[in-house]
C-alpha cells in the first residue's frame, strides 16, 4: 500500500510539474533545440526563467517518490501507473490551457484507464 502511495505522489508531482512547464513556455514562447548562436542564451533564459525552475523541481519531488516506489515494487508493476499522469494530463490541459479533447483523445485515454486497471489487477 505504501508503494501505490509513492506512486501517486510520484504522479501528482509529475502531473504539477507538466503543467507548470507548459505554463511556462506559453509565457516565453517558441523555444528550439539547435546548434546556432542564440541556442545557449535561449537555453539559460527558459532554464532560469522561475516557473521552469518550479516546474523543474516538482519533477525532482517526482522522482524522490518515485525511487521509494520502486524500492518496494516491481517495475514491470509500477512503471505502467505512470499513465495515470496521461489521464489527468489530458483533462488538465484542457481545463487550463484551453487544448481540444477530441473524441479520439478521449478513447485513447479510455484505453489508457482499462489498460491501467488492468496491470493494477494483476
Amino acid at each position: 500500500m505504501k508503494a501505490l502511495l509513492y506512486i501517486l505522489g510520484s504522479v501528482l508531482f509529475n502531473v504539477a510539474g507538466q503543467m507548470v512547464l507548459k505554463g511556462a513556455m506559453i509565457r516565453l514562447g517558441t523555444f528550439n533545440i539547435s546548434l546556432n548562436a542564440s541556442f545557449f542564451k535561449d537555453a539559460v533564459r527558459v532554464l532560469l526563467y522561475p516557473l521552469t525552475v518550479v516546474g523543474l523541481i516538482l519533477y525532482g519531488i517526482s522522482a524522490i517518490f518515485w525511487l521509494a516506489a520502486l524500492s518496494q515494487m516491481e517495475l514491470s508493476k509500477a512503471y505502467p501507473m505512470i499513465s495515470l499522469g496521461y489521464i489527468a494530463v489530458f483533462f488538465l490541459s484542457a481545463w487550463m490551457f484551453g487544448e481540444s479533447l477530441s473524441i479520439l483523445r478521449f478513447f485513447g485515454i479510455i484505453f489508457v484507464a482499462i489498460g491501467l486497471f488492468l496491470v493494477a489487477m494483476s
